[in-house]
């Protein structure tokens, strides 16, 4: 098995704070995705994992499925039970003694609670919380609406978009050195890992396949342009220093 600087940096016996990191610390990782890199992309690479910082924190707060679930439950039952109250007439009495407007307004309070009761049903069995069989979907993970995107998966885009920039062609999904890239920015932004196994590099094919899926397109799209707008601002600074020398 390889024993590269790269891999040893993908598993520390010691990470550091993200607080304490600083650009120079993605000169490795720009060596990594580049085979000479630009001296803009350490900096790139660091402004970046500020945003994936951000989106793992929110990813690591997320509830489980069976929590989901549970609240969706606790949702429609207390929608239904205040609906049935609602319906009865005596009880919109007394709440119309209070100063209440449900009385005047129990055909719109009903669609509401019908409405929510629904909702919260229908969510409770999509596809992202539970299996065919009605059951709550197994696996680690936490629980994600339909449509978003896990830290990992954006981990594995912003190494994927930037091997391409550099490179000409996205790395295959097994591709080692693209998976101990990923590892390494991970691990930056203190990504966990203490689940995946002894063998940490080939969960992230799993995550380079769904980074270069059709629905993430715009996604791409977007870091490419990022990565075209730094380059060009780093060659007009260039322009611009060298023109002060001829001076």
């Amino acid at each position: 098995m390889e024993n590269s600087e790269a891999d040893r940096s993908a598993n520390p016996s010691h990470k550091r704070s993200f607080d304490d990191i600083s650009a120079k610390d993605f000169q490795q990782l720009a060596g990594l995705l580049a085979p000479s890199p630009a001296p803009w992309l350490a900096e790139h690479l660091f402004s970046w994992a500020c945003s994936l910082y951000l989106d793992r924190n929110v990813f690591k707060k997320q509830p489980s499925r069976a929590h989901v679930r549970k609240s969706l439950k606790n949702i429609q039952d207390a929608a239904l039970t205040i609906l049935h109250s609602l319906n009865d007439g005596a009880i919109r009495d007394f709440l119309d003694a209070g100063g209440s407007t449900v009385k005047r307004m129990h055909g719109n309070f009903e669609a509401v609670f019908r409405d929510l009761a629904d909702s919260a049903q229908r969510a409770s069995y999509s596809p992202m919380l539970a299996n065919k069989a009605g059951k709550t979907r197994a696996g680690r993970g936490p629980a994600m609406p339909e449509g978003a995107i896990s830290a990992q998966v954006y981990c594995a885009l912003l190494i994927a978009e930037t091997w391409k920039y550099f490179r000409g062609k996205y790395p295959a999904p097994r591709n080692r050195q693209a998976a101990q890239a990923a590892a390494l920015l991970w691990q930056l932004v203190d990504g966990e890992t203490s689940h995946w196994g002894n063998e940490t590099l080939t969960a992230w094919r799993h995550h380079f396949k769904s980074a270069q899926s059709a629905r993430m397109l715009e996604l791409r799209q977007e870091h490419s342009r990022h990565l075209h707008e730094a380059d060009r601002l780093s060659k007009q600074f260039d322009v611009g220093q060298d023109s002060k020398k001829g001076h």
